[in-house]
């Protein structure tokens, strides 16, 4: 089991509800925000039966998990140890999520891109590239893309937080 964070999932769609709900399982404190509230609803709907699913498949030896949902302006002041920005594949839309949520980062918040195309560096040079071997729950895989100019303590926590979440980096 992991050290638990407190992680922040940027997005509503298959990918947040994928990347999310693995971490949920390994009993990190997660929460989702989006900006549109018929998502968070249905996503708040579909994470809950999962949920229960996996407590009943678990004779019960797990009782809680610690799930919540936000939409942006809901936030107040709230910190993560962990961002993982889940939008759509637009870098105006990714800049926006990254400004939005700065007032919510520590100093060594990780903050990581998930992306197909779009490289960390194009939306801040603080940002971790993370791309997932879909589903999480099967390939336990993803690869890491650092900027030339993150710092080494990011980058560290990056690998750490992979490693203790039991994610195999197959490239960084």
């Amino acid at each position: 089991m992991c050290n638990s964070k407190k992680i922040l999932i940027a997005g509503s769609g298959k990918i947040a509800q994928d990347i999310g709900f693995f971490l949920l399982k390994k009993r990190n404190d997660i929460s989702w925000v989006s900006h549109d509230e018929q998502r968070i609803i249905e996503l708040q709907s579909f994470i809950n039966s999962r949920v229960m699913y996996f407590i009943m498949s678990s004779n019960k030896v797990i009782k809680q998990l610690s799930a919540s949902f936000y939409l942006y302006d809901e936030l107040e002041n709230l910190n993560f140890d962990i961002i993982i920005e889940c939008s759509k594949e637009s870098k105006e839309e990714k800049r926006q999520i990254f400004n939005k949520l700065l007032n919510h980062q520590k100093e060594d918040t990780v903050y990581f891109v998930v992306s197909e195309s779009i490289l960390p560096l194009e939306i801040n040079s603080q940002c971790v590239g993370l791309k997932i071997l879909y589903p999480l729950e099967s390939t336990k895989t993803a690869e890491l893309i650092f900027s030339n100019n993150i710092p080494d303590g990011i980058k560290e926590k990056a690998i750490n937080f992979c490693f203790e979440n039991e994610i195999k980096i197959y490239k960084y």
